[in-house]
Order: structure tokens, then sequence, then C-alpha cells
């Protein structure tokens, strides 16, 4: 998966046909979908600090506070094994930087910022209500991890022209710092902080969302088919 997004970041830059675009983009479904079936029934394929911090939130799950830590601490360690892997494969390191207007040379930290919110909310909430048995799609984890992965990397491609694609503070974090280590400019971690809090501001105000509201009106409509058949 971070093999496919560093792919993207690359390409990016390239004069590439519709035809190739969409291909890509395909294939990064399929990858992260990969990717997210892997860790599924183990972790819930969280892959994401994110997501890790919305499952400890979350009141209908026993999720364990010191395993949710170390989720997080490990996340960068495994996006930048993956940069790395991508940086051998492909000859580059690869970079994420926001949308930056030439002519001025002014940097849209207002559309950035909000689209990494917003696209950190819409993730945060497929992700909870597909790791709920009442709310998800279906009871096939297949439908359930299709749908976790068609919408993260539906997020990257809405964001990825100002915000350059990240949507995951792991990633994020891990890019910038080794594209850090790759020049040594400090303009590298420049925006890193957009990438490591925005998703997470947008995933906690999913979470009131998904507990009050959805799990409250699944919990109601149970309740009342239950009534119904007595």
């Amino acid at each position: 998966m971070v093999i496919n997004i560093a792919r993207m970041t690359w390409i990016n830059n390239l004069s590439l046909s519709t035809a190739y675009y969409n291909f890509n983009f395909y294939l990064l479904i399929f990858t992260v979908w990969l990717a997210y079936a892997f860790a599924y029934r183990v972790s819930l394929a969280h892959l994401n600090p994110a997501i890790t911090i919305v499952h400890m939130c979350r009141t209908d799950g026993n999720f364990n506070w010191i395993q949710g830590i170390l989720y997080i601490l490990i996340q960068p360690f495994g996006f930048g094994l993956g940069i790395c892997a991508a940086w051998w494969f492909l000859r580059s390191a690869g970079s994420i930087h926001i949308y930056t207007e030439t002519a001025t040379n002014d940097d849209w930290y207002a559309e950035s910022v909000g689209m990494e919110v917003a696209a950190g909310f819409i993730f945060a909430l497929v992700h909870l209500l597909q790791t709920n048995p009442v709310t998800a799609i279906s009871p096939n984890k297949l439908w359930q991890t299709a749908v976790i992965g068609m919408t993260y990397t539906t997020t990257l491609y809405w964001s990825f022209d100002r915000t350059g694609g990240s949507n995951n503070p792991a990633y994020g974090l891990s890019q910038t710092f080794i594209d850090l280590w790759d020049d040594g400019q400090k303009e590298a971690m420049r925006y890193t902080w957009i990438y490591c809090i925005c998703p997470v501001v947008g995933a906690l105000m999913a979470w009131p969302l998904y507990q009050i509201i959805y799990c409250k009106a699944h919990e109601t409509a149970v309740s009342s088919d239950a009534v119904n058949k007595i």
C-alpha cells in the first residue's frame, strides 16, 4: 500500500494519460484493500493513528489502550519501511506537500487543512461503521474491508491536489521525515503538522456522530424489530 501511495506521489508531477492515471487508481484500490484484508482479522486493520485513537474512544468495544498506544508507535515504522522499499524500487524517496500558487508563492493552508480534516472525518466514520457488526454493510469481512479500502483510496484522490494525499498521520510523518533524510532540507517537514494533526481532528469529529447517532439509531431499530416479533 505504501509503495503505491509513494508511487502516486512520484508520478503526479509527470504528464500521464488519463487511462494510466485511472489504472493507477484501481491498482491503488486493490493494494490498499489487500493491506486492510491482511490485517483485519487480527487488529481490525487500523494502519492509521487517527483510527486507533477513535477505536480507543468508542464505547461499543473493549479495545485495550496499552495495545492502542503500541499500535500508534509502530505504525510510522511500518510506513517508513514501505517508503524505503519504494525509494529503492523507484529510485526516489518521494515527497508530499500542500498546493502552492506558483504565481504568488502562496501556500494554500486553509484549503489543505480543511480537506485533510474532511478526509479524516469521512474515513474514520466509515471505518467505525464497518467494524461494528450492527452498522456494517455486510457481515462478510470481504465487503467490510472493500468498503474501508475504497473509502481511503477515494479520500486520497479527492484531496491529492491540495494536500499531496496523506489522510494518515503515520504515513505523513514517515514520508516527510524520509524526504528530509534524503535531501537534508528542512522544508521537507514544513507541512508535517497538517498531516499529523488534521486527520486526528477529523476522526474525533466523526466519533460522536457514530456513537450518538448511528449506534443509537440502530439500537432503536433492533429493539423495535424485537418488539414486533413478540
